[in-house]
């Protein structure tokens, strides 16, 4: 009896946290499963606080529709490292531009 209550124990617990993105899926509207927990958490932040605008856009990003521009060179410290390398900083992300940077100090 106690196996059988530890294994049921132990399915629910693998499965509660499925069950919970399904059904925060089904409240925004969304398919089960198309969505990453992440993307769910974004996408119910943007509707909790009613910012119709960001909802829709980040629909489109998760979708695959657009284009992110997250890593695009947005930030100030995007900029100064892209201007030591002498580098365009909308050209290369974030990632990129670490990788150039580790290379440039001689430290690969």
């Amino acid at each position: 009896m106690k196996h059988v209550a530890l294994v049921s124990a132990i399915v629910l617990g693998l499965a509660a946290p499925a069950f919970a993105n399904d059904q925060i899926a089904q409240s925004l509207g969304v398919q089960p499963g198309q969505y990453s927990q992440i993307e769910l958490a974004r996408l119910k932040a943007a509707k909790d606080f009613g910012d119709q605008e960001k909802f829709a856009d980040l629909m489109k990003l998760f979708s695959g529709d657009s284009v992110s521009t997250q890593s695009a060179g947005t930030s100030q410290g995007h900029n100064q490292i892209a201007a030591t390398l002498r580098v365009e900083p909308g050209a290369y992300s974030d990632e990129e531009l670490a990788d150039k940077w580790v290379t440039f100090n001689g430290a690969r």
